[in-house]
């Protein structure tokens, strides 16, 4: 074929299922033989992914290239005994995968099948074909997430477990993804006894969903995911999430450029030490929820690298994060988040935190985003806008250290739940919420609760509790509180001074 100038080659269906002729006969001769020598079938067309092969080395050209997979030509590849340059040996080769019209081709020890897995007839006649002539026995089983196709799975490496595929743990076989297959939904989820997962013939350049591919791993130890093809994927969330034996995690090779869902990432990953993050390509991240949840191990975690600029949820993003001493997101573009509620709750080890950068004109719930941060000295939030936010219970609980909190730029009109929002500040001197509208307040329990040298709480005429139904221990322990009585805790004292009170009017 190498004296054949390259032309272009039309295929034309020919009488054989899923064989071909083209446009030039010489070439449809030769190919003919070529086929003919190598299987000894009868002359009625080539098989088309024979054609993908060739116009690889270069022999022929295709009118498009997009008609065959990398998996179809490599089975041809091996026919022929292409000579190919191994310059991609540390990549593994395509997955088969069905054109736009459900036909698929793929080889099984050696022998090629043909399809339209559209019809059950067809899925069933090539099941019978293989299961007479393999040793393991494959079945078909329906995705419900990915791209929703009939996969094509080793009945001894998978079971079907509810909506998806599971890894047979006691197996014991090194895991092959599934022919046809675009979703790891769940696919190692829950296999406890695994300390480790050899990955090295998965591949997943079909895949678009590794959502809670390893969720609940436990002993997981080692996981070597250098060689996975993540280009296609979109949905990442949890997909790490109880990895809680893991104390690295090495994703420098993933592309991340289609993913839409990170949430919960690496939630309970509580042995990760660090985790660089810096190749993530987060452009089209809308989720961020719970990323790094109780990764209480983490002393560090540069994101300076991250585009938020289209992620709406942020809520438990760092909670739990105990070990980290330094978080700067001054590169973070919140404008369009909508939950921030536990963000930084937990964050025990964090002493400042400067958010002056921060877009919060469209969030709506707040409570208990600096819960809990027990170390924290300085806390920067003077551009937060808050007139959207409805929830602020918790919000500042039990952060112990901190002396002082400007809270000026706050606009709380539309907020109804208030309870718990200071308790256990117990290093808080005064606390200014003069600009505090609470016309639309329902709770205020525990507001205060246990803030013991707190003297002043300054209001002014816009303090109103009017709609207040719960204020059970509003002002337990706040001992140095002007005319403080121990028995009077409730919102009867949620009045000014002059008026037997414990709050202050600020003129």
């Amino acid at each position: 074929m190498k004296n054949v100038a390259r032309p272009i080659v039309t295929l034309i269906k020919d009488g054989g299922k899923n064989s071909y002729i083209t446009n030039v006969p010489e070439i449809t001769k030769e190919l003919n033989n070529r086929y003919k020598n190598s299987q000894g079938n009868s002359n009625y067309g080539v098989p088309f992914y024979i054609y993908n092969a060739l116009a690889k080395k270069g022999e022929i050209k295709m009118k498009s290239m997009n008609l065959f997979s990398d998996a179809e030509a490599k089975s041809s590849e091996a026919l022929f005994g292409d000579s190919k340059s191994k310059e991609n040996t540390n990549q593994l080769p395509s997955a088969p995968i069905q054109d736009e019209n459900g036909n698929l081709t793929f080889s099984i020890k050696g022998r090629t099948y043909s399809l339209n897995v559209n019809y059950k007839e067809e899925r069933e006649r090539v099941k019978k074909e293989i299961n007479i002539n393999s040793i393991a026995k494959y079945d078909w089983f329906k995705e419900e997430t990915g791209e929703n196709h009939w996969v094509l799975y080793n009945t001894k490496m998978y079971e079907v477990e509810k909506i998806y595929l599971h890894y047979k743990e006691d197996s014991n076989l090194v895991p092959i993804i599934p022919i046809n297959a675009t979703s790891c939904y769940d696919m190692f989820c829950g296999c406890k006894s695994l300390t480790r997962l050899d990955l090295s013939n998965f591949t997943t350049s079909n895949v678009i969903s590794m959502e809670s591919m390893f969720y609940n791993c436990k002993a997981l130890t080692q996981l070597d995911l250098s060689n996975f093809n993540t280009r296609s994927v979109t949905d990442m969330g949890s997909m790490f999430w109880g990895c809680e034996s893991l104390t690295q995690l090495d994703l420098s090779s993933f592309n991340t450029s289609q993913v839409i869902d990170i949430g919960r990432m690496f939630a309970w990953c509580k042995s990760l030490t660090k985790l660089d993050l810096s190749n993530f390509d987060t452009n089209k991240v809308v989720s961020m929820s719970e990323i790094f949840y109780n990764c209480k191990s983490l002393t560090q975690l540069d994101l300076s690298s991250f585009d938020t600029g289209r992620v709406t949820s942020m809520d438990e993003m760092f909670s739990g994060c105990g070990s980290l001493i330094k978080l700067d997101l001054s590169s973070f573009d919140t404008s369009n988040v909508i939950y921030m509620y536990e963000m930084f709750s937990g964050c025990s080890n964090l002493t400042q935190l400067d958010l002056s950068s921060f877009n919060t004109s469209q969030i709506t719930n707040m409570c208990g985003m600096f819960s809990a941060c027990t170390a924290l000295t300085q806390l920067n939030l003077s551009n937060f806008n808050t007139n959207n936010v409805t929830a602020m219970d918790g919000m500042f609980n039990c952060c112990y250290k901190l002396t002082q909190l400007d809270l000026s730029s706050f606009d709380t009109s539309k907020v109804v739940y208030m309870y718990n929002m200071f308790s256990y500040c117990k290093s808080l001197t005064q606390i200014d919420l003069s600009n505090f509208d609470t016309s639309e307040v329902y709770r205020m329990d525990d507001m205060f609760y246990n803030c013991q040298k707190l003297n002043i709480i300054y209001i002014s005429d816009k303090w109103n509790v009017n709609s207040i139904n719960y204020s059970d221990d509003m002002f337990n322990g706040c001992r140095s509180l002007p005319n403080f009585n121990e028995e009077k805790t409730n919102i009867e004292m949620a009045k000014p001074v002059e008026q037997g009170g414990y709050l202050t009017v600020k003129r």
